[in-house]
């Protein structure tokens, strides 16, 4: 996922510096749609990488008495 970053958001400011210098040029309603748009994925992309890295630092602990077991599942464990 690290090299889809480093490849994905280069070739995004890449498309959106394009996208600014072509509405520069042709002030126009498609170039003003595709610059908001690659706006968009930009700070997308951002906050998916800030919340990956978030994330990868959290470790998950259990406790337990001393007469009791941990069980660790996936989704819902209903005990009987």
């Amino acid at each position: 996922m690290k090299t889809a970053k480093y490849i994905l958001i280069p070739i995004n400011i890449i498309g959106l510096t394009l996208a600014i210098l072509w509405w520069y040029f042709i002030p126009d309603f498609e170039p003003a749609i595709t610059t908001l748009g690659l706006t968009g994925t930009l700070i997308g992309q951002i906050f998916i990488s800030q919340r990956a890295k978030k994330k990868n630092g959290i470790q998950m602990t259990q406790k337990s008495g001393d007469n009791s077991t941990n069980i660790q599942v996936g989704r819902d464990f209903n005990s009987k």
